[in-house]
C-alpha cells in the first residue's frame, strides 16, 4: 500500500516525524520515499528501528549479529540521506552556474544550511535513533540502559552512552576487572558495549520469559532495578509478560 500522498499531507502539519524501518525487511522503497518527503519539508526525523523481536523469536540471531545488522540498517539510511544533499548542491550549483558561474557560493551556502544535513545524519549517539518493537508495545534509546546502569557501573550516564554507541561508530569495550572503557579489544574476546549492555539483556529477558524461566527472569529484572509485580511476570500470557518488562 502507497501512504506517500498521506504522509507529503501530514508532513505540513508536523514539527517532527518517526522514520520507522523493518530491522528484517532492511530500507525499502517507501522508506525513501518518506526520508525525502521529510527532507524537502524540513521535519526533523527519528528514526526507529523496529520489529527488533523479528531478530530474536523469528530469525534467531545472537546479539552479536543483531549488532551488525542493526549498524548496516543506519549506514543504509545515513547512505540515502546522504544522496538527498548531494542533489541539492547538485541543484544550486547549476541554478548559480546559470547565474552567476560561482560554485564556491553554493559551498558556502550549504555550509551555512548545514542544520538540515545534521538532522538527518542518524546515530544512537546523537540521540535521533530508538530500537523497538510496536507489536508488543517497548521502544529504547541508548540513554535509557545507560541510566538504568549507570550508577551499577559507577559512570555518568551520558558518557557511557556515548560509549555504549560512539560517535564515530566504531565498537567499544568494557573491561569488568579494571571498570576501564577501551576503544580497542585488547582480549580479542571483548564485546561491544552496546552488545554487553543491551542486546544481552534484552535478548535474556524474552529467553527468559518466553522459556518461563521465572527464577532467571527476576534475576533480570531486579539486576536492571526494574520494578515488576510478579503477577505480571508469571502472567500466562507470554507477550504480556514481555510487555510488562520492557515498557518499564
Amino acid at each position: 500500500v502507497d501512504f506517500c500522498s498521506e504522509v507529503a499531507s501530514a508532513l505540513r502539519l508536523c514539527d517532527g516525524a518517526l522514520v520507522l524501518v523493518d530491522v528484517v525487511e532492511g530500507v525499502r522503497t517507501q522508506t525513501v520515499a518518506v526520508l525525502r518527503q521529510a527532507w524537502v519539508e524540513r521535519v526533523t526525523p527519528c528514526l526507529v528501528l523496529n520489529k527488533i523481536d523479528r531478530l530474536i523469536v523469528e530469525l534467531q540471531m545472537d546479539p552479536a549479529d543483531a549488532h551488525r545488522r542493526l549498524q548496516r540498517l543506519i549506514e543504509n539510511v545515513n547512505a540515502v540521506c546522504g544522496t538527498f544533499y548531494q542533489e541539492q548542491f547538485l541543484e544550486r550549483a547549476h541554478e548559480m552556474d546559470a547565474e552567476e558561474g560561482d560554485v564556491d557560493k553554493v559551498k558556502e551556502q550549504m555550509e551555512r544550511d548545514g542544520t538540515l544535513q545534521k538532522q538527518f545524519e542518524f546515530s544512537p549517539a546523537n540521540g535521533n535513533v530508538a530500537f523497538a518493537s510496536a507489536t508488543v508495545g517497548w521502544a529504547f534509546r541508548v540513554e535509557d540502559f545507560a541510566g538504568l546502569i549507570s550508577q551499577k557501573l559507577g559512570m555518568k550516564a551520558e558518557g557511557l552512552a556515548l560509549a555504549m554507541w560512539p560517535p564515530d561508530g566504531k565498537d567499544a569495550y568494557f573491561n569488568p576487572k579494571t571498570r576501564a572503557v577501551s576503544r580497542k579489544d585488547e582480549t580479542g574476546k571483548g564485546v561491544p558495549m552496546f552488545v554487553q549492555f543491551i542486546l544481552n539483556q534484552v535478548w535474556a529477558v524474552y529467553d527468559s520469559l518466553l522459556s518461563s524461566d521465572e527464577e532467571r527472569t527476576l534475576k533480570i529484572v531486579d539486576s536492571l532495578g526494574l520494578q515488576v509485580p510478579p503477577r505480571e511476570l508469571s502472567n500466562r500470557n507470554r507477550e504480556e509478560a514481555l510487555r510488562s518488562v520492557m515498557m518499564r
